[in-house]
This record gives C-alpha cells, sequence and structure tokens, in this order.
C-alpha cells in the first residue's frame, strides 16, 4: 500500500487488505475494491466499503 504524494488517497492491491492492522494504522476509513476476480476481504464493520463483486 502507497500513500499518494501528501493526500489522504492510498493505493494497494488485494494483499494489502489480508493485513487489517497497517490500514487502520494508516488511519483509512473507507475502501474500494475494484477488482471483480478477487472475493471481497474480511474488513472491520467500521470502515466504509464499496466493492464491485
Amino acid at each position: 500500500m502507497r500513500q499518494i504524494g501528501r493526500r489522504l488517497l492510498w493505493i494497494g492491491n488485494a494483499r494489502d487488505l489480508c493485513d487489517v492492522r497497517s490500514i487502520t494504522d494508516a488511519e483509512i476509513a473507507a475502501v474500494v475494491e475494484l477488482a471483480d476476480s478477487e472475493p471481497l476481504a474480511s474488513l472491520p464493520r467500521d470502515l466504509i466499503r464499496y466493492g464491485c463483486s
């Protein structure tokens, strides 16, 4: 997962969603899952999620 500039935007891949702690430590509030070939990740209920699957 990498942060885009100093913005509040992070880009990652499905593997990054396996480490939920890194997501919460980065204070990420929403996840957009775009890969339709991957199952939706198991995320904490307090995260906003948009998934295409």
